[in-house]
């Protein structure tokens, strides 16, 4: 947005390190307000929207109470639903024209009041989005009603939200997968020849849908075939999710157990300069992923696209929408999920092709440049956004 002229503002609740922002975003530093956010400051600024539209007000009351199943004064105890009239009121001061949210949770609900509020068009952008019981406000199908444009970002998740609103509202949602920038990930050169290892990068948290314990029980396998691999784990676990440490301790626990800690190497968190080298180093992009017992599955993850910009073959399985970006045999190689014997004969079939590995390098820019960099995938929401507001003058 910047470099298009704009001047982005940031509004935040909470104030974090900002030395974990990267350079090119330093100057939101400068230009940013923090909201004050305290039970009596959203009580005052809802009653200052039910002084000037009493009639929205009460009416958006009466939907959001209905389709989350609660009586309105249960609603107006709520929290989250008390601090979307302060973010509301905030964001007038801006004087938008549209307005824009992603996930269903806390954002999302504030970006609905505002749109409702203000009588703004209103999109939203939808992931692997199943758990529909996580948050008693998600209102997933309400939102997919009441938006004026939704992205899914596969054709996968398209299915799911159609079915979600009852086969309604399938012309509303454009299929819009993550992008990402092809001059930063560039291609890198490749090598037919391979030193000491054989490098795999895998670039994920550490949770369980992203099912890094194929990736250990894979590199036990290899070992024992006297194969030189080594996979390289990009990520750090999600200290707020339970599911995710208890995941970082089973994974670490079996790197013990199998003795690879030669094998699989865990690089922390990167920054975006400090992954580059990374993936230059390397010969493979794998994504062992998952679905999960209780549903959680990736959409289209944004590390794979970046991992097949630089023209890196993937080692992948079905979970999610992966089938919609690498295709077996051309810009990698698919594997059943949990599959550590299948993982296994991938990585020998690339050490033991190296034009192969190379020709699926090629094939995984090419389908990148095609349908996954960011300025053919942003095209698509632009475009729809403008013809959204043209159709509000």
């Amino acid at each position: 947005m910047r470099e298009m002229g704009m001047d982005p503002a940031l509004l935040y609740w909470i104030q974090e390190d900002p030395r974990v922002l990267s350079k090119a975003y330093h100057f939101l530093l400068h230009n940013s307000v923090m909201l004050n956010s305290s039970w009596d400051t959203h009580n005052r600024d809802m009653m200052w929207w039910k002084e000037r539209c009493p009639d929205k007000v009460s009416a958006l009351t009466e939907r959001v109470a209905a389709a989350a199943g609660m009586s309105i004064a249960d609603l107006e105890k709520t929290y989250t639903w008390m601090q979307a009239f302060t973010f509301a009121r905030v964001a007038k001061s801006c004087q938008p024209d549209y307005v824009h949210t992603y996930f269903f949770y806390d954002q999302s609900l504030f970006g609905l009041v505002t749109a409702q509020l203000l009588n703004l068009p209103r999109g939203i952008s939808a992931y692997a989005d199943h758990m529909l019981s996580d948050w008693p406000l998600k209102l997933v199908p309400l939102h997919i009603e009441m938006a004026d444009v939704v992205v899914a970002t596969s054709n996968r998740i398209k299915r799911e939200l159609v079915e979600l609103a009852h086969g309604r509202f399938a012309e509303k949602i454009v299929v819009k997968p993550n992008g990402v920038d092809g001059s930063v990930f560039a291609a890198q050169p490749r090598s037919e020849s391979v030193g000491d290892w054989f490098d795999i990068v895998s670039v994920s948290r550490i949770e369980p849908k992203k099912g890094l314990l194929t990736l250990v029980e894979a590199a036990r396998l290899l070992k024992d075939a006297g194969v030189r691999v080594r996979f390289r784990i990009v990520g750090a676990v999600d200290k707020d999710t339970p599911t995710s440490l208890g995941y970082d301790e089973r994974l670490r626990a079996r790197v013990a157990e199998l003795d690879v800690g030669d094998r699989v190497v865990f690089e922390g968190l990167k920054r975006q300069q400090d992954l580059l080298p990374i993936h230059a180093r390397c010969h493979a992009f794998v994504a062992p992923y998952v679905e999960t017992e209780g549903g959680d599955k990736d959409g289209i993850p944004t590390a794979l696209l970046e991992g097949i910009a630089v023209g890196l073959p993937a080692l992948v399985t079905d979970a999610g929408s992966i089938p919609e970006v690498i295709r077996h045999d051309v810009e990698g190689i698919v594997f059943k999920q949990h599959d550590a014997a299948g993982l296994a004969a991938a990585v020998q079939r690339l050490t033991n092709a190296p034009e192969l590995r190379l020709q699926m390098g090629h094939n995984a820019r090419q389908r990148f440049e095609s349908e996954f960099a960011v300025n053919v995938t942003e095209g698509r929401l632009h475009a729809r956004i403008r013809q959204v507001l043209r159709s509000r003058h």
